[in-house]
């Protein structure tokens, strides 16, 4: 059922809803984002920001308005990026070994994604000579490809985004996470603003580590926020950074909050 502007109604709440949002049922949307809320509910309908089972690293966003009781229309639905960034906060001592491939790879069509490995890692997005992002991934090869899906998910074809991408110089640059030691439990994250503390797996925890410390040392142009690594009384954090094909090798040791 569709309103007169052409809007999607559905009834919230329901056990099955007629749309989905890239594969996922918006019931579901719904309910995650009542399960760990992320629902709020403003007077003119409500909008809903529920986290992908991509390790919780891409965000949806329901927007509606209500028609009728127990009525709403979709006013949008879709992606809206990554998860709202957190600091670290690290309470014992941590060390991270990265290994970065020599080459930047450029991104054009799906197929030369293929250069991309499967490990975890951290990468740096350039655009031309302009350092623009820097993010991390459990496999970094599945990262790209879960961003290309945007453009199969609104119809656009690879003939018409591909010669774009390759006018704006888009590489990429990348690491793989070789190593990590350090104690179970002992990396945490505090969203901005907040007090308490959240447990974060280990590998997640040290991928996040290693992404804010990039991020706060080169300060890529496209980071909206810089959130820092805090270190708790006599923790250390030691950052390793390999570069393959006799590129040499730095490291960095942090024990005051960076």
């Amino acid at each position: 059922m569709r309103t007169a502007d052409g809007s999607r109604i559905i009834t919230l709440p329901g056990a099955d809803a007629p749309v989905t949002v890239g594969g996922v049922p918006i019931a579901k949307m719904v309910a995650r984002a009542r399960r760990y809320g992320f629902l709020h509910e403003p007077g003119r309908g409500w909008g809903a920001r529920v986290f992908n089972g991509e390790i919780e690293e891409r965000a949806f966003e329901l927007v509606t308005r209500q028609v009728a009781p127990g009525q709403h229309a979709i006013v949008s639905a879709g992606f809206t990026g990554d998860r709202p960034q957190e600091e670290i906060v690290v309470s014992a001592n941590y060390s991270i070994s990265l290994a970065w491939n020599p080459v930047r790879a450029a991104i054009r069509g799906l197929a030369t994604l293929s250069a991309l490995p499967t490990q975890a890692g951290v990468y740096v997005i350039w655009v031309g000579s302009s350092l623009w992002y820097v993010g991390k991934a459990t496999s970094l090869r599945g990262r790209f490809q879960s961003r290309y899906k945007t453009f199969s998910d609104l119809a656009i074809q690879e003939s018409s985004y591909a010669p774009l991408l390759a006018a704006r110089g888009i590489a990429v640059e990348y690491a793989v996470l070789e190593s990590f030691t350090g104690p179970v439990g002992k990396l945490m994250s505090r969203s901005s603003g907040a007090t308490s503390l959240k447990r974060v797996g280990q590998q997640d925890g040290v991928l996040r580590a290693a992404e804010r410390y990039l991020i706060n040392t080169l300060r890529p142009a496209g980071a909206s926020t810089s959130e820092r690594i805090e270190l708790t009384s006599g923790a250390r954090l030691t950052i390793v950074q390999k570069r393959r094909g006799g590129g040499g090798t730095t490291t960095a040791t942090l024990s005051n909050s960076f």
